[in-house]
């Protein structure tokens, strides 16, 4: 029987098993039950998918057109590392690098980057090569510091004196489309920059993983009193009891808002830009910028006007840290590129707010920008 050494390793803790039992045949059945467990251990995290039937509800599992050959498109991950910069990668974080054909099977093979086709509007707006501007823009944990960064490190004007990027543009990185004319941070250098002269990129990121990021770090992002205080509150509680949505209360530095709940956040703020064709913006996956940061951030610097540092690089530490506003929690480029070229889960969400989820995102956005729930 398949469970026989299952069933003689219980047998053996017996009571009354151990009287008649000799001491060294207890030892082997010990070592026997460690070797099954063993075995059961690299079942369970082996790379091959689960058995029909056998799934999760709720987490995402590999699909089986999804074979690969393992060696082979690990070295095609190393390959896409050292064009971001990376040559060195340790022991540890050796054996959890994503396989390159899993990368693809989650985002597609290429990056997404829309806007392009209004990047010599933008250069022939602003004359002066110099006093061009590039910037992010997104949500709360959208990867606005990862591309700040980038940008500094990368991409300067075309007379290789000066850098092209700020931190965030004079309207504020996290400001809703409708404030863009309307707010201005009132600090320097804030308030000398004409917004034609700043370039917008704008990040999406796949709803449920920015969700879930939102748990951790809500930022400006607050749950009324009687949800996320509530006892049986459970982030991100799109809807609460009687599949009522949970209304949510964000506070920009333009002003206050309030949403039907985070599901609609993320629409309403994305769309916003998404559909912003008043003046030129690009709009970018924060996914691409871990797995193509060399081609993406290539493209930005070029239609901005702008030109690329010889040797491409990438920040060695956290994008949030020791910065205002922002946890001071590590986390490197190189450990974001590994959480999310693996297979994601969702599994910590109710059922109630992944079924939420699925009706209340916006579906055009999701397959415009190929976010896929994999549930």
């Amino acid at each position: 029987m398949t469970h026989g050494r299952t069933i003689l390793h219980h047998n053996s803790r017996h009571p009354h098993a151990r009287k008649n039992t000799p001491n060294w045949l207890i030892k082997i059945i010990n070592i026997l039950g460690i070797v099954n467990f063993v075995g059961m251990t690299t079942i369970l995290f082996s790379e091959h998918p689960m058995p029909t039937g056998q799934m999760t509800p709720g987490v995402k599992q590999q699909s089986p057109r999804t074979q690969y050959n393992k060696a082979v498109d690990i070295n095609k991950t190393i390959q896409q590392l050292r064009q971001s910069g990376i040559y060195n990668v340790s022991v540890v974080d050796h054996p959890r690098l994503p396989p390159w054909k899993l990368i693809e099977h989650q985002y597609g093979r290429d990056p997404i980057i829309l806007g392009l086709d209004q990047c010599r509007e933008f250069r022939e707006m602003n004359a002066n090569k110099e006093s061009r501007l590039v910037t992010p823009v997104g949500l709360f944990n959208s990867g606005t510091n990862l591309l700040a960064d980038l940008l500094e490190l990368n991409c300067k004007t075309q007379s290789g004196e000066n850098k092209m990027s700020l931190f965030q543009p004079p309207w504020g990185k996290h400001t809703p489309r409708e404030f863009r004319d309307e707010h201005t941070i009132p600090h320097h250098p804030y308030t000398s920059i004409p917004p034609s002269t700043v370039l917008p990129v704008v990040l999406m990121r796949h709803p449920f993983d920015w969700m879930k990021s939102m748990c951790r770090r809500p930022y400006a992002v607050y749950w009324p009193f009687d949800g996320r205080n509530a006892s049986d509150f459970v982030c991100p509680s799109i809807v609460k009891g009687h599949n009522r949505t949970q209304k949510i209360f964000v506070s920009f530095g333009a002003g206050n808002q309030t949403f039907e709940s985070i599901a609609h956040l993320w629409n309403n703020w994305n769309r916003g830009w998404y559909n912003s064709l008043a003046f030129p913006r690009l709009v970018i996956r924060m996914e691409d910028l871990l797995f193509h940061a060399d081609k993406v951030l290539a493209k930005i610097c070029a239609c901005a006007g702008g030109t690329m540092i010889d040797q491409f690089k990438v920040p060695l530490k956290s994008s949030k840290s020791n910065q205002l506003g922002h946890y001071n929690h590590e986390t490197t480029f190189l450990r974001e590129f590994i959480r999310h070229g693996n297979l994601q889960s969702w599994d910590r969400f109710l059922h109630r707010d992944v079924v939420a989820a699925r009706a209340l995102l916006d579906k055009e956005l999701l397959q415009i920008f190929q976010y896929h729930y994999h549930t």
